[in-house]
C-alpha cells in the first residue's frame, strides 16, 4: 500500500440554505452545508459545483452563525461513507474561516 495524504482546501460560498445543525447520538454537534464553488469555463459561462461539507464538535456550533452566501475557506479531508445502500462523498472540515475584504482608503471617510 502506498502512502497518501488526504487534505483539501476549498474556497467558495456557503450555500443558500445555510447550515443544518444536528447532534449525533453520542452528543457531538454536526453542522452540514453545501459549499458553492464557481468557475468560468471556456464557454465564458459560470459553472457552480455544490460540494457537501460537514463540521464537527464545538466548531460546528460556532460556525452556524455565518450567513448563506458568505465567502469561506474550508480546510479538511474527503470522506466516503455508506448511507443505506449507496455511498456518498463529503468534505469533513477541520477548519472553516470567513473571507473578509479589507476596506480600502477610498471607502474609509
Amino acid at each position: 500500500m502506498c502512502a497518501a495524504v488526504n487534505k483539501c482546501i476549498l474556497v467558495g460560498c456557503i450555500g443558500t440554505k445555510g447550515f443544518e445543525l444536528r447532534y449525533a447520538p453520542h452528543g457531538t454537534a454536526v453542522a452540514s452545508f453545501y459549499l458553492a464553488c464557481s468557475e468560468v469555463w471556456g464557454d465564458e459561462k459560470a459553472h457552480t459545483a455544490y460540494i457537501p461539507c460537514e463540521v464537527l464538535g464545538k466548531r460546528a456550533e460556532a460556525v452556524t452563525h455565518l450567513a448563506p452566501n458568505t465567502a469561506v475557506v474550508v480546510d479538511g479531508k474527503i470522506m466516503r461513507r455508506k448511507v443505506g445502500e449507496r455511498w456518498e462523498t463529503v468534505v469533513g472540515c477541520w477548519d472553516l474561516a470567513p473571507i473578509t475584504v479589507p476596506a480600502t482608503s477610498a471607502e474609509v471617510t
